[in-house]
């Protein structure tokens, strides 16, 4: 903000550009979604959802919510990632949205829940990838 540059973070997108994102979010008609993420993007999205009025379902095919973010936590020094991870817990809670953990979503379960739309979150997974050499 020294330098006035736009004011942003990591965790809300949405900071220092209300406006902007309020004017981009059409009207919709209240509809069955499922998020099958339960890691930090899928939380948020499900909150956002649940908040425009949405019905909202998490699943988590592990046994808590926060995905990464749980490990990250865990080191000395990086307790505001557990501070974030609790909230993003207690924002979930309070939206409403219904989580089912130790619930894998497959296209099969998928297609028997029968959601309006999914909302697919998804994760990273750190590691080697050799880049393919076709020289």
């Amino acid at each position: 903000m020294v330098d006035w540059q736009p004011m942003s973070c990591t965790v809300n997108p949405m900071v220092g550009k209300e406006q902007e994102f309020h004017a981009k979010m059409p009207r919709i008609t209240k509809r069955r979604k499922s998020s099958s993420s339960a890691a930090p993007g899928g939380m948020q999205a499900a909150i956002i959802a649940a908040q425009r009025g949405h019905k909202v379902t998490i699943w988590e095919k592990g046994k808590e919510l926060g995905g990464q973010l749980i490990i990250a936590a865990v080191p000395p020094d990086k307790e505001d990632l557990g501070n974030l991870l609790n909230y993003l817990r207690l924002q979930v809670a309070k939206a409403g949205v219904k989580v089912v953990l130790n619930k894998k979503a497959t296209p099969a379960a998928i297609k028997a829940f029968a959601p309006d739309s999914v909302i697919v979150a998804v994760v990273l997974h750190r590691g080697f990838r050799p880049f393919p050499h076709r020289w």
